[in-house]
């Protein structure tokens, strides 16, 4: 059994997903989302670690896994609210 879909914060006067058009539509719009936040925080950690920090071997990967994961916290926190602004837009221009 799946989960059942979930549709985060919209915009004023935008109803939520109710066609398998539209939930594709969104769907589009997280994963949007989700490649600008998981670029968000690839450039954040790598700010941070700026320095003294050796990247050879493995501790990038185990770095590359903290930054995936500091992703997944913040998608299944809510994200940053644009999916919804995403999603209005698309609909929009489907229309």
């Amino acid at each position: 059994m799946s989960a059942p879909f979930q549709v985060g914060p919209l915009p004023p006067g935008v109803q939520a997903p109710k066609t398998d058009q539209e939930r594709a539509l969104y769907k589009q719009a997280l994963d949007f989302e989700g490649v600008f936040t998981q670029h968000l925080v690839d450039q954040m950690m790598k700010s941070a670690r700026a320095g003294g920090e050796d990247q050879s071997g493995g501790m990038g990967i185990y770095n590359d896994m903290i930054d995936r994961q500091m992703n997944d916290a913040l998608e299944s926190g809510g994200g940053l609210g644009l999916a919804g602004s995403i999603y209005a837009s698309m609909k929009e221009r489907a229309s």
